[in-house]
């Protein structure tokens, strides 16, 4: 390559600056294959690659080299970056005059408008990104559609953004977004933007009533019931995979015999044990055993009484029958009084109140305190909808422990509500002994943090299956079974075994 386009080869471009010499040994590389046109004025050196893909990798440099000043605006700041199409990719940039260009596999978007504004950022290639007052009243500016493109965002996708900058930075911290861009909005001649705008914002936030909103997010905040859409869209994938037949388990019934008498108590007891193991409450079987049919619990060990509300709650269970869960409404009043019993002792956790803060699990964070509410009311619509029985548990064990509605014992009380469920059908409970701890929870992170429900489905199975195989005619029989499966070690190489 000559060396006067190698002092001025950017990675993979080179940018010419006009007549001279810089131009003739570009055009004569271009001649002879050493460089490849991108765009007026810009060129690279990667001549086996489509330019669409060069220009994609490059993309801001590019931009700032054609148009300098320019800000990413309009729809195109809010998505933070261009759109992807049928036809390509679109970007919007505010510029010094309107214009459309056609790039390789790339459509600029150019609007006349102002330069960087008081807020607005410095950005890749030296352009700059619209700051989110400006691209808020830019979305509600009225503009053509150019074929499939629009430059704005609809009111729908306009809400939703809105709604997930409420839901991260909260409503203080919006209002003070407001306040900013009626500033920017006199200052800058967008008067009638910002009085749609503060229609819009005010329904949303239930200050005005005179505003029609078209998301059913902003519906929802507006009557007081904000959610996770995050988490709905999780919920939904779940939902979807335990529709389908397949996968769905051969129906375990609960035989009659286990459904009160010592066989109810002893499933129920090591239920209870299993279940507050796994969450670090562990006491020796004999202990646990006397703290569940004698109530005796340990004076040095007041967490005694977690064993003892799980191991009632889920016996008050057991023997009453229960109904499916059909509303929100009787779904959490039953969470809230499960929960009351098995927190007794706890009375810092707000023993049958939703939390008040956010809570963590290691870098997850579970929904916030103002979004339980409508997070719980879209995954009961979900919930409606399922096969009882295995189907329904498997959802509401997932809703409960992914929405994490109480300050502390969501874990235990999720497995409670998951054999609510399979009690309300007559199926068999599903019990996690602890050989079976990092599978469970295996399974669990994986549709968290993949939204890959298989894994989550395929490990309740094994676990309802193995509960069934478990003789609870004595204590001592379920016992043994339990031992013989090695269901008490804390190897997880034994799972191969159960």
């Amino acid at each position: 390559m000559r060396p006067v386009i190698r002092q001025h080869l950017m990675g993979e471009l080179v940018l010419s600056t006009g007549a001279g010499t810089l131009a003739n040994a570009i055009s004569e590389a271009v001649k002879v294959g050493e460089l490849r046109r991108l765009a007026p004025g810009v060129y690279t050196t990667a001549i086996a690659e489509e330019p669409a893909v060069v220009l994609r990798r490059n993309l801001y440099q590019v931009l700032g080299a054609l148009y300098a000043g320019a800000i990413i605006s309009h729809r195109s700041a809010l998505e933070a970056g261009p759109t992807n199409l049928s036809d390509g990719w679109h970007i919007v940039l505010a510029y010094k005059y309107d214009k459309k260009v056609r790039l390789p596999g790339l459509t600029v978007h150019l609007v006349k408008g102002p330069e960087a504004l008081p807020g607005d950022m410095l950005f890749a290639g030296g352009l700059h990104l619209a700051s989110p007052e400006r691209a808020w009243l830019e979305n509600l500016r009225r503009v053509k559609a150019h074929g499939e493109f629009s430059k704005v965002l609809s009111q729908e996708k306009l809400e939703e953004q809105l709604d997930d900058y409420i839901r991260v930075s909260g409503e203080n911290a919006f209002r003070e977004r407001i306040n900013a861009l009626h500033r920017l909005a006199e200052a800058n001649g967008f008067t009638l933007e910002a009085e749609r705008f503060q229609k819009l914002v005010g329904t949303m936030l239930k200050t005005r009533t005179d505003g029609t909103l078209k998301s059913d997010r902003a519906q929802q905040r507006a009557a007081g019931c904000p959610y996770d859409p995050e988490r709905i869209v999780r919920f939904e994938r779940l939902f979807q995979a335990l529709r389908q037949p397949a996968s769905l388990p051969t129906k375990l019934k609960l035989a009659a015999v286990i459904r009160s008498g010592s066989a109810a108590s002893t499933l129920c007891f090591f239920d209870a044990y299993f279940s507050n193991y796994i969450e670090g409450t562990r006491f020796e079987i004999d202990e646990a055993r006397a703290i569940a049919f004698e109530g005796k619990i340990p004076d040095r060990r007041p967490d005694g009484h977690d064993i003892l509300g799980t191991f009632r709650t889920l016996m008050g269970i057991a023997s009453s029958l229960p109904e499916a869960w059909v509303s929100y409404g009787t779904m959490a009043a039953d969470l809230m009084r499960y929960h009351a019993s098995i927190m007794k002792a706890h009375p810092d956790k707000l023993p049958g109140q939703f939390k008040t803060v956010r809570n963590f699990a290691g870098s997850t964070a579970f929904v916030a305190p103002e979004l339980v509410e409508g997070t719980l009311r879209k995954g009961v619509e979900f919930l409606q909808a399922l096969e009882p029985g295995f189907a329904r548990a498997a959802f509401v064990k997932f809703l409960v422990a992914e929405v994490h509605p109480f300050t502390d014992g969501n874990g235990r009380l999720s497995r409670i509500a998951m054999n609510r469920e399979l009690y309300a059908a007559s199926e068999v409970p599903i019990i996690i002994p602890t050989v079976y701890r990092l599978d469970y929870l295996g399974g669990v992170k994986k549709l968290t943090r993949s939204d890959n429900p298989a894994v989550y489905i395929k490990m309740l199975q094994r676990a309802q299956c193995f509960a069934a195989s478990i003789d609870y005619t004595t204590f001592e029989s379920a016992q043994r079974t339990l031992a013989g499966a090695k269901a008490f070690s804390d190897d997880p190489e034994d799972v191969v075994l159960f």
